[in-house]
């Protein structure tokens, strides 16, 4: 009885060594400052000591309190950041899937929740990011997070193959325009047009693969959300999914 006793003992205490580790791994990975196109190198531990840490505690011990209450940092680490927002912060996790934790973004969240529900009423679609985990942090209802399916943010997706951001975000306005005019997948007159934009002329810009995946998108978003989405189209909020055939998603609304 004694040795049993003794041996759940020691094997608490290994399991929380490594959790306690993992939590000061996890903490170290989010003080790294992360450059982006609203992130003026912010870290998440900068934001979260300036939102969450009230006058006078210690800003170690309550950001360490909270990575304890999100379920996908209790046994997972955190690889690297992959980018920010203005109210986001996005990692990739160790088990190869993309972190995101945001804050006063309901509607963002909303979303992310719909996937979820839609993933096991079976009506999910191949261009949606597959959803594992989301909530809202307990005692703190404004922050939020979302473990997710790796999405490539376009951006990266663009810089890893040594294309040109600038010509993209130009090449997405012409295809926005394109399936604004027509959303029919099947209009000659459309597909026309999007070869026109492929990188046939232009080897820094999107391929032709490329450019009709982001139509199709686009297209799905004008159904469901309507043409004022699509005037915040650009590489910081489309993500890429290699392992779907280059699938596109729109991830981020805000």
């Amino acid at each position: 009885m004694i040795d049993k006793l003794l041996q759940e003992f020691v094997t608490k205490s290994i399991l929380l060594e490594s959790e306690e580790d993992i939590f000061k791994h996890n903490l170290n990975i989010i003080k790294q400052r992360i450059h982006g196109s609203f992130g003026w190198g912010r870290s998440l531990y900068d934001a979260l000591d300036t939102r969450e840490v009230k006058q006078g505690m210690d800003s170690k011990k309550v950001i360490l309190h909270i990575l304890r209450k999100i379920p996908p940092l209790k046994n997972l680490k955190l690889i690297r950041p992959l980018g920010v927002g203005r109210s986001k912060f996005v990692y990739l996790l160790q088990n190869d899937h993309v972190f995101i934790i945001m804050y006063d973004i309901s509607g963002e969240f909303a979303r992310y929740r719909k996937f979820h529900d839609q993933q096991f009423s079976g009506v999910s679609t191949k261009n949606q990011p597959a959803i594992y985990d989301y909530g809202m942090v307990k005692g703190h209802p404004n922050l939020m997070y979302v473990e997710m399916s790796r999405v490539i943010p376009l951006n990266a997706w663009i810089d890893l193959t040594q294309r040109n951001d600038a010509i993209v975000n130009n090449q997405l306005s012409g295809i926005s325009l394109v399936a604004q005019r027509s959303i029919r997948l099947d209009d000659k007159d459309n597909i026309k047009k999007l070869n026109n934009i492929d990188n046939a002329s232009n080897p820094t810009g999107l391929t032709q693969k490329e450019v009709y995946n982001i139509y199709k998108e686009f297209v799905r978003i004008l159904k469901t959300h309507g043409k004022d989405v699509l005037w915040d189209m650009h590489t910081g909020n489309l993500g890429i999914m290699p392992q779907y055939n280059d699938a596109i998603v729109v991830y981020d609304f805000d």
